[in-house]
């Protein structure tokens, strides 16, 4: 009886060679990487607080299930899966309508999850992130945010980061933490506290819409403990909370590239020559606005936009118009 089911086995052994061996698995890593690189991620920065659902997370998701599918590839897509850590979108549920205390429950497991990982010590993820990105709910900001600092001060290729939260606790959180691998910050306004801890950092973007004051605060701190920046960015909000745009070269005059997304007119440049190494110039444009009064809104930005740009002497200008729904960026050498 040995013998007959040793040779069975045998046999089975030779019918599974018979399958196709081949898939995936034998696809040149260059090119899955390049399939994935064409996926959709969240955008750095993101103005505003609003959350996208699952189109964002097509490359992570992809890049999980074949981790956990294909263990020849595990080796090799692990470290570019968690390249990027990622806790600001959701997937669509299943029903039309999903509460604000689900979403909160849903995004601060994600986050809280994925620290986890990360401040454990005896896995090597910490090592492989380059780009944090996450939104945490006040729900969860007591818990998250210090599990962030204390991640990311483990993390010693990190680059950039965006946090999105509302709560006023980053001071307390990121005290006495330093991260000079960092140089693009998307940070709220209420974050002021934490720019001492981005020494290096060359881009800085506020991702909410503020008030005039909150506006100059977080400019003054950019200031006062980010002396390499070169790009800022920020959100023109509505009429009745408007940011005056000559408080920007007045404090951070050796700027070479801004970036505004337009929900209101750049109003107050006085004095567009102090602007003197200015390069680039980008307006992002709300594609959803198509009617004419947007139309002689956008013109009026420009005008504005040109005129920063004619003030200063970097040697090649350009103005970008950047649609944020249909991606298209049009350029304008000056």
């Amino acid at each position: 009886m040995a013998r007959q089911r040793t040779r069975n086995v045998s046999n089975n052994d030779q019918n599974v060679l018979c399958y196709p061996q081949k898939g995936l698995p034998a696809l040149p890593l260059e090119l899955l990487l390049l399939v994935v690189s064409h996926m959709k991620v969240p955008a750095i920065p993101r103005y505003g607080e609003c959350l996208t659902w699952n189109q964002e997370r097509e490359r992570r998701e992809s890049l999980r299930v074949l981790c956990q599918l294909c263990r020849s590839l595990r080796a090799d897509l692990l470290p570019v899966l968690w390249e990027r850590l990622e806790a600001c979108t959701l997937r669509r549920p299943a029903h039309f309508m999903i509460t604000p205390r689900a979403i909160a429950q849903i995004l601060g497991q994600e986050v809280v999850g994925q620290l986890n990982l990360m401040i454990n010590l005896t896995l090597p993820y910490a090592s492989y992130v380059r780009v944090v990105n996450v939104a945490i709910q006040p729900k969860f900001s007591p818990t998250a945010l210090p599990k962030l600092a204390r991640a990311m001060t483990l993390m010693p290729n990190l680059h950039t980061v965006q946090i999105i939260c509302k709560e006023n606790m980053h001071k307390r959180s990121f005290e006495k933490c330093v991260y000079p691998s960092v140089r693009r910050a998307s940070l709220p306004h209420q974050a002021t506290s934490i720019l001492s801890s981005f020494p290096e950092v060359v881009e800085v973007y506020i991702n909410q819409s503020v008030w005039a004051s909150e506006f100059r605060q977080f400019l003054q701190a950019v200031a006062l403990h980010c002396r390499k920046v070169e790009c800022f960015g920020w959100c023109s909000t509505y009429q009745n909370n408007y940011v005056s745009m000559d408080i920007v070269p007045q404090t951070l005059p050796n700027l070479r590239r801004l970036e505004c997304q337009l929900k209101s007119h750049i109003n107050g440049l006085v004095d567009p020559a102090t602007f003197k190494n200015l390069e680039k110039f980008t307006l992002i444009v709300d594609g959803r606005l198509r009617d004419a009064s947007a139309n002689e809104f956008l013109a009026i930005n420009i005008r504005v936009a040109r005129k920063a740009l004619a003030g200063s002497s970097a040697p090649n200008k350009y103005l970008v118009v950047y649609n944020d729904q249909t991606r298209v960026e049009s350029f304008d050498a000056l």
